[in-house]
């Protein structure tokens, strides 16, 4: 039914495609600060203050704790998610957090998960997927209403090609890929 959630739970690991459009999208310190990002929080914060439209600065650990928690969004949730995101930490390894994101993360509708996605949108396990694949998934937690396709094609696919971008330029696809 569709209130049905479809979420396949996986130990596997993501793939480096997956993982690394992941990482470029969402938190690109993610391998070096400790739960969160001290120059994305004064960077957002400034941001939050001299303009309308807000930008958020939470890293895959804290974004693995409010997927946990379901908290809303509140400046005090956002403290809390934070304390959450040091204990997480130091109790986890990095790999095993961005496990959790991957296996929580919303990918629109009833999918949860990055197993699931790929195997829902693409018929693929998540390590045998293109650059392209891979780049649509890591931007759908971000915004998995954008998954409507008849509504949001354009803006999804700019996300998506923002990112294969992004990719681009710290290496890790050629120029070539970036054509195909």
């Amino acid at each position: 039914s569709e209130s049905q959630q479809w979420h396949i739970k996986s130990d596997e690991p993501l793939g480096e495609k997956l993982t690394r459009a992941i990482i470029a999208f969402e938190d690109k310190r993610f391998y070096s600060h400790f739960g969160f990002d001290l120059s994305a929080l004064v960077r957002s914060f400034w941001h939050n203050l001299t303009h309308k439209n807000r930008i958020g600065a939470s890293t895959i650990t804290m974004q693995t704790i409010k997927l946990l928690r379901g908290d809303s969004r509140t400046y005090f949730n956002k403290f809390r998610e934070l304390i959450f995101a040091l204990k997480l930490e130091w109790l986890y390894s990095k790999d095993e957090i961005l496990s959790m994101y991957a296996n929580n993360a919303p990918y629109g509708g009833n999918i949860v998960g990055g197993k699931t996605a790929a195997l829902y949108y693409f018929g693929k396990s998540p390590q045998n997927l293109s650059w392209g694949q891979a780049a649509l998934l890591a931007v759908l937690p971000n915004a998995p209403g954008f998954m409507h396709l008849q509504k949001n094609t354009a803006r999804l696919l700019q996300k998506r090609a923002n990112l294969l971008k992004k990719l681009n330029a710290q290496g890790f696809i050629d120029d070539d890929n970036l054509k195909l």
